[in-house]
């Protein structure tokens, strides 16, 4: 049997979720860790308040997702695979071996404040359920405008796409898609329009930053 860590994106934080972890030595450690190298006390990022904050959610994703694949290869967990979602990518980066924890937190760090200075307010993600990506994408056509666009983002499953943009856009398209007979429309926790063409100035940021930093060939599949 196969044992894959798998790490999820913006969107999955809560309230609580670095104090929920074990107490272990892996756990202060790993904590320790990301408090020397962010210079600010990483447990103060799982309030309900600091979570309105891309930066703090991206962080506290981060930190929670590296450490507990940590703790469970330390127990004798260790995967066979690892895969993350968006900011997941880096914790399964960690996890694989592939990128060091230390860098993994600063880039993550940059991610998440290039993303919230790009976009400080008036934008956020959907998902829609029941449609497929041609007809969530029609309809972010036909409620993007100008000054308020909005896109098709993830394609989760066949039937399930997420949708970020300016608030009223993202707000008509998923009128319209219960009007198309979606089975479920809501917005994520996600203060940005993630997974569009509006974020390839942060993409090529990351992308730059990214270059001096050490990779390794990780020894999991990814």
């Amino acid at each position: 049997m196969s044992v894959a860590f798998l790490f999820p994106g913006q969107g999955s934080q809560r309230p609580g979720m670095l104090h929920d972890l074990p107490d272990h030595p892996v756990v202060r450690d790993m904590i320790t860790q990301a408090t020397e190298v962010l210079g600010r006390d990483v447990l103060d990022l799982d309030t309900p308040e600091a979570l309105g904050s891309t930066v703090a959610t991206q962080l506290a994703l981060l930190v929670v997702g590296a450490t507990a694949a940590r703790v469970l290869v330390e127990e004798g967990g260790a995967p066979d695979f690892v895969a993350g979602h968006s900011v997941g990518a880096f914790a399964a980066a960690v996890a694989a071996s592939a990128l060091a924890y230390p860098d993994a937190l600063r880039l993550v760090d940059l991610r998440a404040c290039a993303m919230q200075q790009a976009y400080p307010a008036g934008y956020a993600m959907g998902v829609v359920a029941g449609l497929d990506e041609r007809t969530v994408s029609r309809l972010a056509a036909e409620s993007g405008t100008p000054n308020a666009p909005v896109h098709s983002a993830n394609v989760n499953a066949p039937l399930q796409v997420c949708v970020a943009g300016a608030d009223e856009a993202l707000d008509r398209v998923l009128d319209l898609a219960g009007e198309h007979g979606a089975h479920r429309v809501r917005r994520l926790a996600v203060p940005t329009p993630s997974h569009t063409p509006l974020m390839a100035p942060v993409a090529a940021k990351l992308e730059r930053a990214s270059l001096p930093f050490p990779w390794s060939r990780p020894p999991y599949h990814t």
